[in-house]
């Protein structure tokens, strides 16, 4: 009687785990949508709480949050995502211009003496004939290459806009009904009291202090970032820079979706060298606050190691892709709470 009880169970539980990967199976496309709309939700709560005090209506409540994060968040993000753009079709554009002047240029240059004509000159009385078509068609090929990305960008928009109003409904959902579902959890994990109050809170110090990291990173680059824009004599640094700052919160990519372009502008406009020198300063800071200041500040918050912090941040948008860097970031968090738990328990 207790192995047919025991095959019972055994079979459910197996049933379970199929049907909840079928689930996720058919969720998958908006997984990461759903997720950082539980991210957002957990970041947000304490202000839902505020003003469902005021309105005394969890929907009403929950259609109000929805709204200020549009109006606050996303609006000013699609506007500044739609600058950049503008920023890199114009690169792709100019070069592709200004490749084309290149290649006709060796046979406008007979008698004439302007300075591109010289500098053609002079280059050929050093190494001979120049080969200006086979040298501008490698160009070329990289200004065209430019442009298609910058389209594909444009055209990516459409999944983004899907998953920005997927991210909405569920939002909603999470600030209406959050509260239910939190204590249906609760019945369902099956863990001691303590214990799972205590991972409940190992989650809640690692999203504020992914928040903390990401401010405080956002808020270097975006001010380095446009301070060397304006040494390197860039129009309008103080935008730039505030794009960088605010473009800094998407993993990894998010300020390089400024300054790449706005480096290969200066480069196009005839300055290559000041160009890769924007180029390599940029993404020096970049990648020294992304890689090694922003682990260490999300670690200390959270009371993890920089060294496990920094691998489970970039472990997890290799494997994830950019929802990694909330995944990884929990996984590890999640790990050290159960370490603790087990070192209590057998320790």
């Amino acid at each position: 009687m207790e192995l047919k009880r025991n095959y019972k169970l055994y079979a459910f539980v197996g049933f379970l785990f199929i049907i909840v990967g079928i689930f996720l199976y058919v969720i998958s496309p908006f997984l990461v949508a759903i997720l950082l709309a539980i991210f957002l939700y957990l970041l947000t709560l304490p202000v839902f709480r505020f003003v469902r005090k005021f309105l005394k209506n969890d929907t009403i409540s929950a259609i109000f949050m929805c709204l200020t994060m549009i109006i606050i968040i996303l609006i000013p993000i699609a506007f500044l995502l739609g600058e950049i753009v503008d920023q890199a079709i114009n690169v792709g554009v100019k070069a592709s211009k200004n490749i084309e002047a290149l290649v006709e240029l060796p046979s406008q240059c007979e008698g004439n003496s302007s300075t591109a004509c010289n500098v053609i000159n002079t280059l050929e009385s050093f190494v001979g004939h120049l080969d200006i078509q086979k040298f501008s068609l490698r160009f070329e090929e990289i200004g065209g290459w430019i442009l298609e990305k910058s389209t594909h960008l444009v055209i990516g928009f459409t999944a983004v806009i899907i998953d920005i109003l997927v991210m909405i409904v569920t939002l909603f959902f999470l600030y209406r009904d959050g509260i239910s579902f939190g204590r249906r959890a609760d019945r369902l994990i099956p863990l001691q009291k303590d214990y799972w109050e205590a991972i409940k809170r190992q989650i809640n110090d690692i999203v504020q202090g992914m928040i903390y990291g990401s401010f405080v990173t956002a808020l270097i680059e975006g001010i380095l970032g446009g301070l060397l824009f304006w040494i390197f004599g860039v129009d309008n640094p103080i935008f730039w820079g505030a794009m960088m700052g605010i473009l800094a919160f998407i993993p990894i990519i998010g300020a390089s979706l400024v300054f790449i372009p706005m480096s290969l502008t200066v480069m196009v406009d005839g300055n290559l060298l000041l160009g890769i020198l924007l180029l390599v300063l940029q993404s020096s800071h970049v990648i020294y606050t992304e890689y090694w200041l922003k682990p260490k500040l999300i670690g200390e918050k959270v009371g993890v190691h920089s060294l496990i912090m920094f691998f489970s941040l970039f472990g997890g948008v290799v494997v994830f892709g950019p929802i990694g860097i909330i995944i990884g970031p929990l996984t590890a968090a999640l790990l050290v709470a159960f370490l603790r738990i087990y070192t209590i328990e057998f320790g």
